[in-house]
């Protein structure tokens, strides 16, 4: 079970942003917010360059804002990424994990063949019988070097998600 408090991280080309997160009952409330320039030198490319020059950054800002390491969720950024949906066959295969593999591998996005992909069924509509999954995926090295970084700097990675699903997960909490 997740903690109450969580440590939400965003990470751009720009700024490194903390957002710190208590769950009670079935709200959420924002207890902190910090946020500073990323160092020249530690993202290249839309994806981190230099994991422990982006650690300290981080760590430097979590003890100036006095926000103590906790579990992490943090949004996906390395470039490329794909999120797709997928419509499953009628006749499902036994192992969907290897079915979403290959799919995922004939992607133009991803031109490195070593990825890292996670997915979850999705409702359809009610008048449809298709079966759908969410998937997303991105080159493995660029994921590690982010979760390094991360690691790095006193955090423990529960999760990583896509910035645009974190955002949509906070529209639909606040509606």
């Amino acid at each position: 079970m997740l903690p109450k408090t969580s440590l939400g991280v965003d990470i751009s080309s720009e700024k490194i942003e903390l957002a710190l997160l208590r769950q009670t009952g079935d709200r959420v409330k924002l207890l902190k917010v910090a946020s500073e320039p990323v160092p020249t030198g530690a993202i290249n490319r839309g994806g981190v360059e230099d994991p422990i020059l982006l650690a300290k950054a981080i760590k430097a800002l979590r003890n100036r804002e006095r926000i103590s390491p906790r579990r992490t969720v943090v949004s996906l950024f390395t470039h490329p990424v794909l999120t797709q949906i997928i419509n499953l066959p009628e006749n499902l295969p036994s192992n969907i994990a290897q079915y979403v593999q290959r799919e995922v591998k004939h992607c133009a996005a991803l031109p490195c063949k070593n990825i890292s992909l996670d997915y979850c069924g999705i409702s359809s509509s009610p008048s449809s019988d298709a079966k759908r999954i969410f998937v997303v995926a991105a080159e493995k090295e660029g994921v590690l070097r982010l979760v390094k970084a991360l690691n790095e700097a006193g955090l423990n990675v529960e999760a990583i998600e896509p910035a645009e699903l974190a955002c949509a997960t906070a529209l639909y909490e606040k509606k």
